[in-house]
């Protein structure tokens, strides 16, 4: 089980692959700090519906 921080998410949406990408998707979890901290951290409507929709 590997926890992903925000910081590690943000890289992620930004386009910063490698850092998830040797992992498989079934090892990799995030709790619901890390979903909110990503949630407050939206500067806007089309960001935030971007963020939901990743979940």
């Amino acid at each position: 089980m590997i926890l992903l921080d925000t910081n590690i998410l943000i890289e992620y949406i930004k386009g910063n692959k490698s850092l998830i990408e040797p992992y498989h998707f079934e090892e990799l979890f995030i709790n619901d700090i890390v979903v909110m901290e990503l949630y407050q951290g939206a500067r806007s409507k089309s960001d935030l519906n971007f963020i939901k929709k990743l979940f």
